[in-house]
């Protein structure tokens, strides 16, 4: 019988006595019609079942196309991982893994979902749309899964609803409503909470003087947090998750124009506090990027870009060090962009430096060179946007193995949303940058949000094109 296009159960007995339980993953798959379907065409598959971090599987079996899949001997244990293997004439195709998963004694069945497509293919979910939205957040939460914030509707009031995509399930689901803001920027908290930050209070017309802790894994009533915070009251600020767990909080501006201020909105105790720093910007910025240049406790942040109390596109970049809560003396640290650029996007790469691309000029032209700042270097100008990628409101997500997935945008402020996509590394081999096509988006967008999942996946949510379905990108296998 052949594998719905839907989804298709497979039944893994396991063989831990009358109280082991059933595994039951389910399979999503793209619609027959996309280039990313590989299940109606796949004449085998191969089940394999790990324990996360190791090579060799637990449990393996080969099944052709329509043969029941019943898998005996799946022992009890914590961090299993399922992969599936979709092949044709002996060649891989596509394939699923599941996030990790527990496997414990007793009648219940598990029943973790695999997303199973050709890698590096843009597919289009099934289900129930994304709300419209364009300007949110997309983050990973601590789960794995990936969660949508902020943003405003297409008559431009603002989304107060949270929706968060489980790959462990495959759905989409309203988490929790916070206070209605538009600009509002989000990072993740060491304790695994979300904080949402600044914007402007949708109520009051101000920049917002509170702060929300969203908590994922609390009841339905205590989801949301708000606390007041006038120090954070500005817009067009930064907020960046520091390896400390707490969140450096930069820049911004308010009715007197932009902010030289430093926060940091910290957990470690009973309460949230915030911390403003005793330092300053040297250069008061809005509208720049925020970059943790490694995961070490204690890894400094780099400021570029943003646009001063003139209107200019800022040149100079600062480093904030946490562990002195202080700035890089610019004596020592003074590196400056070839192309000075506000509203742009900038990623850490796999070998530490900091990939700094599109945005706009002082003038609101738009930037197609591609700068990459290495701490030893500064920053150096390594390539040119292609004509057909997003310079402006595209996404650029850091991935799992170090390379950044750029998707949709604009060619420039007003102009249509595309749907180019482009994977950025640094060759393992020579050591220099590559910008590389992808596919193309199932449709365009710009102003979406994106987030990677546990399952090395990437969602896209929301956009120009609002009210679409989430669009969904599997990645390489892991090597």
């Amino acid at each position: 019988m052949r594998p719905s296009v839907a989804g298709a159960a497979l039944v893994l007995a396991g063989a831990c006595g009358d109280e082991a339980p059933l595994i039951t993953p389910v399979v999503d798959t793209p619609s027959a019609t996309e280039a990313a379907a590989v299940l109606p065409d796949a004449d085998e598959l191969r089940l394999s079942v790990y324990v996360e971090g190791d090579r060799d599987p637990i449990l393996a079996a080969t099944f052709a196309r329509g043969e029941p899949i019943v898998l005996a001997g799946v022992p009890l244990g914590e961090r299993i991982v399922i992969d599936l293997s979709a092949r044709l004439g002996g060649n891989e195709i596509g394939f699923g893994r599941t996030c990790t998963f527990e496997v414990t004694s007793g009648p219940a069945a598990v029943t973790p979902h695999l997303f199973v497509a050709r890698p590096r293919v843009w597919a289009t979910l099934a289900g129930p749309a994304a709300l419209a939205r364009t300007g949110a957040s997309g983050l990973t939460y601590h789960d794995g899964s990936g969660m949508v914030v902020g943003g405003t509707q297409p008559d431009l009031a603002a989304v107060t609803s949270i929706e968060r995509f489980d790959p462990m399930t495959g759905t989409l689901s309203i988490l929790a409503e916070v206070a209605p803001r538009i600009g509002a920027v989000a990072a993740v908290l060491g304790d695994g909470r979300v904080a949402l930050v600044g914007g402007l209070d949708a109520t009051t017309g101000l920049a917002a003087d509170f702060f929300e802790l969203v908590e994922a894994d609390a009841a339905a009533e205590r989801r949301v947090e708000r606390l007041v915070s006038p120090a954070l009251a500005r817009q067009g600020l930064s907020a960046t998750a520091l390896a400390s767990g707490a969140v450096l909080v930069a820049g911004g501006h308010d009715a007197a124009g932009p902010s030289a201020a430093l926060a940091v909105l910290r957990v470690d105790g009973v309460e949230p506090r915030v911390v403003v720093s005793s330092a300053l910007l040297a250069t008061a910025r809005s509208g720049h990027s925020a970059t943790r240049l490694g995961n070490d406790d204690g890894a400094p942040v780099l400021l570029v870009g943003g646009l001063d109390a003139g209107g200019q596109a800022i040149a100079a970049a600062e480093l904030y060090v946490p562990a002195r809560d202080a700035l890089a003396d610019p004596a020592f640290f003074a590196p400056r962009l070839r192309h000075p650029r506000t509203a742009h996007r900038a990623v850490r790469l796999g070998d530490g430096s900091v990939l700094v691309l599109g945005g706009v000029d002082g003038a609101g032209q738009p930037v197609r060179a591609i700068e990459l700042f290495a701490i030893d270097r500064g920053f150096t100008e390594v390539g040119m946007l292609p004509d057909e990628a997003g310079v402006v409101d595209l996404t650029v997500t850091e991935l799992p193995d170090g390379r950044a997935l750029l998707a949709g945008g604009r060619s420039g402020p007003g102009a249509a949303a595309g749907g180019a996509s482009f994977v950025a590394g640094i060759d393992p081999q020579t050591g220099t940058f590559y910008l590389a096509p992808s596919t193309t988006l199932t449709s365009a967008r710009a102003g979406h949000a994106a987030a990677v999942l546990c399952d090395d996946t990437v969602i896209l949510a929301g956009g120009a094109d609002t009210g679409q379905p989430l669009a969904r990108y599997r990645l390489d296998r892991p090597r």
